[in-house]
């Protein structure tokens, strides 16, 4: 057997690297850090996600507030116009006050619902609804014993439907006493 070499004389065999073990625990290494990165965007996604849910409903408690709020506003300035209007009445006027007062604290509750009320300096007009006459019959006897009115006069009753339940509407007339008309200075 006879051995020919081919190669030129001044050539030296490569020598192999080892490039692949370092190679591959490089990337090894790099799939592992981009594996806990992931990991741990996905647990800072869900704290976010869930803090957002939580600042959602406290928005949302907020608004509902916010609603409650207005209205609570609203009805402060209805009743500091309501306040106003009764201030310059009762400045005008004490008797009036007291005369619906009585009126308003006599009514049998649940049982008559006032519609209108005129009032003057010697009469006191009342429009209103009740379910039975005895209630209306009541009614004028509360207002009688408070020996507040001189004479307290049924107009008329006619019966009416109202959302489909039968109602006595009912008219009074009041007359005043002539001593509480006279302001008290």
């Amino acid at each position: 057997m006879i051995k020919i070499n081919l190669l030129p004389k001044n050539y030296k065999p490569k020598r192999k690297i080892a490039i692949e073990k370092p190679l591959i625990t490089a990337l090894i290494i790099v799939y592992i850090f981009i594996a806990i990165s992931f990991l741990i965007l996905k647990l800072e996604y869900r704290k976010e996600h869930a803090e957002l849910a939580k600042l959602k409903t406290q928005l949302q408690q907020y608004q509902y507030t916010e609603k409650k709020l207005k209205t609570l506003k609203a009805l402060k300035e209805t009743l500091k116009t309501r306040l106003k209007i009764i201030i310059e009445i009762l400045k005008e006027n004490p008797i009036l006050i007291k005369d619906i007062s009585t009126i308003t604290n006599n009514i049998p509750r649940n049982k008559i619902f006032l519609e209108e009320l005129n009032c003057n300096l010697t009469t006191i007009e009342i429009k209103g609804n009740s379910e039975s006459l005895n209630d209306i019959a009541t009614y004028i006897k509360n207002l009688e014993k408070t020996k507040h009115f001189a004479r307290i006069k049924l107009k008329e009753t006619k019966i009416t439907n109202i959302e489909n339940k039968k109602y006595i509407n009912f008219n009074l007339k009041i007359e005043k006493n002539e001593r509480q008309n006279k302001p008290t200075n």
